[in-house]
C-alpha cells in the first residue's frame, strides 16, 4: 500500500513523517520516519569524496573532517542562486551544483524510507514544506517550480503527486489539528506562525476556518528574511552557528572558515548549543539585565581542535546573536505589527485575552533562548497570555512542519492560498543589464490578496469581467507586483531570453488577436494560457491555444497593443 509523505526540507536538517489511522476508532496519529535505525532527523549535509561518491545525512556527518572530502551545506538555500561567487565560496562547481545535490538528497531520503517500510509502490503524494518567502519575494519566487521539477525529474524517485507548501502554513495545519485534539472543537481565527529555522525567518498570517469536521488553513500574507546576502546563506540558524564558530576560534584561527574542517566545527558547535539548551537558558537568566555580550561563563562542554580545548561562553553566543540575528528579527517583527494593523486590522498588543488570535513559534532556531526572549519582549508576552496558549514543546516545534505537511497530504487539513503579488502583463521597456527598464501600464489577471483556486484560469479582463483582447507577434512584458496597492513604481520587470512568442503560439503578424490567462497550481507554479482568436468581435472564436509554464518559457519579451476593452 502506497503512503502519503510529509517532508520538512530544512537548511540544517530534514524531517519526514507519515500518518496512521486506527481502523476501529478512526483516530489519527502522526509519526516521524527514521532515516537511520535510531534517528529521524536527516542532516541536510552532503559529503563528496575524491571519486565523486556522495553521502548524505548522518553518514555525511560521520565523514566530515576526513581528508580529501568536501562538505556541502545549505544547498536548499542555493537552489536557483544567481550569485556564482557565493556558490563558489561554498565549494559548488559545474558538476556539483545545489540542484544536483538536492535531487540526490531527495532520492536518498525516499529510497531509504521506502526500504524501511517495505514499500515497493510509488509514494502516492509527497507534500514538501519550503520557506514562505519562496512565494512572496522576487529574489526567490521561482524556487517552488525549481524544487518541484528537481524532484519530478529524478528518475529514481517514484511519486504520483508532488505539492509544495509553505512551512508556516504546514505548521499552522499541525497546530489547528492539535487544538482540535485538545479542545474537542475546531479553531476558528487567525494564527501567526513565526518560523525560524536554519536558513530563513518566515512570519505568516493564516486564517483558519471550519470545513465540516476539519479545518482549512488559508495562507494570507507572509513577511520574512531568507535571501542570501553579505556572502551568507540566509540570516538564521546556520549563519548564527557559523558566526559562533568564527568568534570561538578567531584568536587562534582568524580565517577559520577557509579551513577544510570548518563545517565539521560548525556541526560540533551546533550540537553543543542544542545539547546544553537548558544550561544556556539558566546562565542568561542569572545575568538578566546585564550586558549579555560581557558574560564570560562557559558552557560545560568542549571542542577539541588541534589538541587544544575550546569552550563556548554565553558572551560569544550573545555577540553572534547581535551580529547576525537581532536586527533582522526586530525588523521583521515590526513589519508583522504593521501588517496586522494596516491590512488586517489586528492589534497584536490588544490580543492578549483574545481566543481567536494565536502566535505559534516553530523551527529549530526558535528553541534558542535569545530568539524566544526577543520575540516575547517585543510582543509583551505575559503569564496566561492567550496568544501563546497553543504551546509546543521542543519536539513538536521541531516536527510541526513535517506533521502539518502530512496532514495536508492526507487531506485531513485543507490548504488554500491568497495571492502574494499582483500578476499580469504590462507595457514598457524591459530590464537589461545596462538599464533598469520601466513600466508605463499594467494589466493584472490576479490581484494581491485574492484567494486562489488551484489551476483555475484567470483572464486579464475589464471591469465587466470580459477578457481584454491583445494583438502582437510576441508576449508582452510579464509583471509581478509586490506592492500592496496596484501602483507600478518599483515593480519587478521580468525579462529573459527574447525568444519570439510567435514561434510558440503561431502568431503570424502584429494583427493576430489573442486573450491571455494565468493559472497557478497547488505548488504556486505559474502557467500562462494564450487563446488566438479568428474574430475580435467573438471571444469564443478560438483557432489556436497554447499554455506554457513560466519555468519553461523563462520571460519572453514582445509588443503589446490593447485592441478591445469594453
Amino acid at each position: 500500500m502506497s503512503i502519503n509523505l510529509g517532508l520538512d526540507f530544512g537548511t540544517t536538517y530534514t524531517i519526514a513523517s507519515v500518518m496512521e489511522k486506527d481502523a476501529e476508532t478512526g483516530r489519527i496519529s502522526l509519526r516521524t520516519c527514521n532515516y537511520t535505525k535510531d534517528e529521524f532527523r536527516i542532516d541536510s549535509i552532503a559529503v563528496v569524496d575524491q571519486k565523486g561518491k556522495v553521502v548524505f545525512g548522518q553518514r555525511a556527518r560521520e565523514k566530515m573532517g576526513i581528508p580529501n572530502r568536501q562538505v556541502f551545506r545549505g544547498f536548499k538555500m542555493l537552489i536557483g542562486e544567481k550569485n556564482e561567487s557565493l556558490k563558489e565560496k561554498n565549494h559548488y562547481t559545474i558538476e556539483i551544483t545545489p540542484e544536483k545535490l538536492t535531487s540526490d538528497f531527495f532520492g536518498d531520503i525516499i529510497k531509504t524510507i521506502n526500504g524501511r517500510y517495505n514499500e515497493d509502490e510509488a509514494i502516492n503524494k509527497l507534500v514538501v514544506g519550503v520557506p514562505a518567502i519562496w512565494s512572496s519575494d522576487e529574489s526567490t519566487v521561482d524556487r517552488n517550480a525549481l524544487l518541484r521539477d528537481i524532484i519530478r525529474n529524478n528518475k529514481d524517485i517514484s511519486v504520483n503527486d508532488i505539492e509544495i507548501v509553505t512551512e508556516p502554513a504546514a505548521a499552522c495545519a499541525f497546530c489547528a489539528n492539535k487544538f482540535k485534539e485538545r479542545n474537542g472543537k475546531n479553531f476558528v481565527g487567525k494564527m501567526i506562525v513565526i518560523d525560524y529555522g536554519g536558513g530563513t525567518l518566515d512570519i505568516t498570517l493564516c486564517d483558519v476556518s471550519e470545513n465540516g469536521n476539519n479545518s482549512t488553513v488559508l495562507d494570507m500574507a507572509t513577511i520574512g528574511q531568507g535571501w542570501n546576502t553579505e556572502g551568507r546563506i540566509g540570516k538564521a540558524g546556520l549563519s548564527f552557528m557559523e558566526e559562533v564558530t568564527k568568534l570561538l576560534f578567531v584568536k587562534d584561527y582568524p580565517n577559520i572558515e577557509q579551513l577544510p574542517s570548518f563545517y565539521e566545527l560548525v556541526g560540533k558547535v551546533e550540537t553543543i548549543i542544542i545539547r546544553n539548551a537548558r544550561e544556556i537558558k539558566e546562565i542568561f537568566e542569572e545575568n538578566d539585565g546585564s550586558d549579555y555580550t560581557a558574560i564570560t561563563e562557559e558552557i560545560d562542554d568542549e571542542i577539541i581542535f588541534d589538541d587544544k580545548e575550546y569552550c563556548i561562553s554565553c558572551g560569544i553566543l550573545a555577540q553572534a546573536f547581535d551580529n547576525i540575528i537581532r536586527e533582522v528579527l526586530l525588523e521583521q517583527l515590526n513589519q508583522l505589527k504593521k501588517l496586522c494593523e494596516e491590512r488586517f486590522h489586528i492589534n497584536l498588543m490588544d490580543a492578549v485575552s483574545e481566543d481567536n488570535v494565536k502566535i505559534i513559534l516553530v523551527g529549530g532556531f526558535n528553541s534558542f533562548y535569545l530568539t524566544q526572549k526577543t520575540i516575547f519582549e517585543f510582543l509583551s508576552a505575559m503569564e496566561n497570555d492567550n496568544r501563546f496558549n497553543i504551546f509546543l514543546d521542543v519536539d513538536e516545534r521541531e516536527n510541526a512542519i513535517s506533521f502539518g505537511a502530512t496532514l495536508i497530504a492526507n487531506n485531513v487539513i485543507g490548504f488554500e492560498r491568497a495571492m502574494p503579488y499582483h500578476l499580469g502583463l504590462g507595457l514598457g521597456k524591459p530590464m537589461t543589464r545596462e538599464n533598469d527598464g520601466y513600466l508605463t501600464r499594467a494589466f493584472y489577471a490576479i490581484k494581491k490578496g485574492e484567494k486562489l483556486e488551484p489551476d483555475k484560469e484567470y483572464f486579464i479582463s475589464d471591469r465587466e469581467g470580459e477578457p481584454i483582447l491583445f494583438s502582437g507577434s510576441s508576449i508582452p512584458l510579464f509583471v509581478r507586483n509586490y506592492n500592496d496597492d496596484e501602483t507600478i513604481e518599483n515593480e519587478k520587470l521580468f525579462y529573459g531570453l527574447e525568444k519570439r512568442f510567435a514561434q510558440r503560439v503561431k502568431l503570424n503578424n502584429e494583427c493576430t488577436p489573442f486573450k491571455i490567462a494565468f493559472s497557478l497550481d497547488r505548488s504556486m507554479v505559474i502557467t500562462i494560457h494564450i487563446y488566438t482568436l479568428k474574430d475580435t468581435n467573438d471571444l469564443n472564436s478560438v483557432i489556436d491555444t497554447a499554455k506554457i509554464e513560466l519555468s519553461k518559457i523563462d520571460d519572453l519579451i514582445g509588443t503589446l497593443h490593447v485592441i478591445r476593452r469594453n
